[in-house]
């Protein structure tokens, strides 16, 4: 028995009406859920290279920050799971928690907070994705993002400014230069004073050897593609 237009189109208006019904649930369900903003707000040319991230909360509930962790970028950011028990180098300025410690804070609907970042203080952890410091021939860095984690299990990316990656490698280099500027400056004050002539002569070439090398290595690390040193000199 052939269906009527009539028994047709109210069958069509409870599909339609159970959509709706369902992309309402859903709407609500998407208005709810904690969601933060966040953008770089400074960057310090000096300073060891301290930028600020701000993050904002737009949405009318409050949004926990459990982790904040420096991770590679990616293509896609699905791969990227809750930050690792082995992640033991905090990123830090303002906070003591290592990367797989919560830091536990919360942003309250129309409020924001900042966290405060340095050259040095991802030096450690970005590291962990590419030893930096044993590089052998000319090599690309990685990008890295700053990973926003909320309790919710959403997270927020933000880039590195350009200019960060530059930064790093100044702050290994310039270990090894204030070492040997040290010495130089103090002479014999630089060792102790039961040190022989042989054993300051040893150390010596030790730290001009490790001065040579952080030398090349500063001259084979390549910032990652697409960026250059415009990108450091602009403070981008």
């Amino acid at each position: 028995m052939q269906a009527t237009t009539v028994e047709i189109l109210s069958m069509l208006g409870s599909w339609v009406s159970g959509i709706g019904a369902i992309s309402a649930v859903i709407y609500a369900i998407r208005v709810i859920q904690p969601k933060i903003g966040a953008r770089i707000s400074d960057v310090n040319f000096y300073n060891e290279g301290r930028f600020i991230i701000d993050v904002f909360n737009d949405k009318s509930v409050n949004s926990h920050i459990s982790y904040v962790r420096l991770v590679k970028k990616t293509k896609f950011n699905f791969s990227h799971g809750l930050p690792s028990q082995f992640s033991h180098n905090s990123i830090l300025l303002d906070y003591k928690n290592k990367q797989h410690e919560r830091v536990n804070i919360t942003v309250e609907p129309g409020g924001h907070t900042q966290f405060k970042f340095s050259a040095s203080s991802l030096l450690d952890a970005y590291c962990e994705l590419q030893d930096i410091r044993k590089v052998s021939g000319m090599t690309n860095m990685v990008k890295a993002q700053i990973a926003i984690y909320l309790t919710n299990g959403s997270v927020k990316y933000v880039e590195l400014p350009k200019s960060q990656y530059q930064k790093m490698k100044n702050v290994i280099f310039k270990a090894a230069d204030n070492r040997v500027n040290t010495a130089i400056k103090l002479g014999r004050l630089n060792y102790l004073d039961h040190y022989s002539f042989e054993d300051i002569t040893r150390m010596q070439n030790d730290m001009l050897n490790d001065y040579e090398n952080t030398y090349k290595r500063h001259l084979y690390l390549l910032p990652p593609k697409g960026i250059t040193m415009e990108d450091f000199w602009n403070n981008s």
